[in-house]
């Protein structure tokens, strides 16, 4: 199996490949990058190849490959499950001739923990292989890090991401674009998009921004955000994560409004499906500072944080807006 269906980062895959085709592939390897980039699936995927077992590890069912992520709510390694791989590090493969342990979010190891594993990382066994993945890799012991053969991962460029969700997941070209843009390379934030696109909440969102600065009906408002807050009320996702996509889609329609006022900007809009209704304000004058806009923002997060309910402090945010005290 190759790396070839995986998404970007090329340099990685040539790096893998290079490594297993030498013969002298490291026992303790870190994959740094940001999160959602593909770090995990690279893991599996060099795991399949070193235990030659693309089957058993694709069914998630192989007694000598080993995932470790963080537990509870502190979402941290426990002590006991990096004890309980350091015993079975010491054992030889069941049934492959070698051994892996991917530690996920590696930086989520306490000191305790870090120094528990190092003596297994300092003298591995030959047959043993430890992969590392890592957003945060400067949270992780220096002790460690020096043990590691790095790897480093990227944003996924926007081109390939587009032609990924059009092409295998018959995404829209305008929605995958938006999802590429949104996700800053990261396809797991790219997929999250795609999902949040089609809550109702949204939907709505997007009719005040396109109304409300044209003709501010403090009615109209009232109603739509009222019906936002009750479809909220009954979902069990978090008020403050959905706050935050509205605020976002906020904060790109004014980055449009700035871009379409730079002559022949040849940069592609957030709300290209829009464009007339940003012409529009444009035309009316209407382009808030998006430096005033970012401490609104940070009220309306307190807000919800403090339990105000999300009516009442968009409500407020819209009501500045209106005021003409950030253009």
């Amino acid at each position: 199996m190759s790396f070839s269906h995986l998404l970007g980062n090329e340099t990685a895959k040539a790096t893998l490949e290079n490594l297993l085709s030498s013969g002298l592939l490291p026992q303790v390897l870190l994959f740094t990058g940001p999160a959602g980039v593909g770090k995990k699936s690279f893991a599996l995927a060099f795991a399949k190849r070193i235990l030659q077992a693309e089957k058993r590890i694709s069914t998630g069912a192989h007694p000598d490959l080993y995932i470790l992520e963080p537990e509870g709510k502190a979402g941290l390694h426990p002590m006991s499950s990096i004890k309980q791989w350091i015993e079975e590090a010491s054992i030889p493969p069941f049934e492959s001739k070698k051994k892996v342990c991917i530690f996920d979010a590696a930086e989520k190891m306490l000191p305790t923990s870090s120094n528990a594993l190092l003596k297994t990382l300092e003298e591995p066994f030959p047959f043993v292989h430890i992969l590392l993945l890592s957003s945060q890799p400067e949270e992780m012991l220096p002790t460690i890090l020096s043990r590691c053969f790095r790897i480093p991962f990227f944003p996924i460029e926007d081109s390939i991401l587009v032609g990924y969700l059009v092409e295998e997941k018959n995404v829209e070209l305008a929605k995958a674009q938006q999802a590429a843009f949104a996700s800053h390379g990261s396809y797991v934030k790219a997929q999250e998009f795609l999902l949040k696109a089609e809550d109702p909440a949204r939907r709505i969102f997007i009719e005040i921004l396109r109304r409300f600065f044209l003709e501010p009906d403090l009615l109209f408002l009232q109603d739509a955000l009222a019906k936002i807050e009750k479809g909220w009320e009954k979902q069990e996702e978090s008020i403050l994560e959905g706050i935050d996509g509205l605020l976002e889609d906020l904060l790109y329609w004014i980055r449009d409004l700035h871009l379409l006022q730079i002559p022949d900007a040849r940069q592609s809009l957030f709300h290209e499906a829009h464009r007339q209704d940003l012409l529009m304000q444009l035309a009316r004058g209407f382009c808030p500072s998006i430096d005033k806009i970012h401490p609104l923002i940070d009220e309306v997060r307190l807000g919800i944080q403090r339990s105000i309910k999300p009516r009442v402090v968009l409500f407020y945010l819209f009501s500045r807006i209106k005021e003409n005290l950030l253009v």
